[in-house]
């Protein structure tokens, strides 16, 4: 059984993080994380892309006085469907 699920927790090879707080949202067992960790270790996949999308640092700004001031977007993929995200 859990490794059926460390499968379905480590789907997408997201490296260790967000596996581990998709889990943390939804089973247990002793030993889960390190497990994770070990099975996210161990992956070809992962250990190749890993380094691949570094974290940014946040860059905080001003909040604006005015509307449409300041805006953001982003493009993404739901439900068969693209969106654009503008804010």
């Amino acid at each position: 059984m859990q490794h059926e699920m460390l499968q379905l927790i480590h789907q997408g090879y997201l490296g260790v993080e967000l596996p581990q707080n998709r889990a943390k949202t939804a089973i247990f067992w002793l030993g889960m994380m390190r497990q994770i960790e070990e099975r996210v270790g161990s992956c070809h996949v992962c250990q190749r892309h890993r380094n691949a999308q570094q974290k940014e640092p946040l860059q905080p700004h001003d909040i604006p006085n005015e509307p449409w001031i300041k805006l953001a977007t982003d493009l993404f993929h739901f439900d068969g469907k693209d969106f654009l995200l503008v804010c």
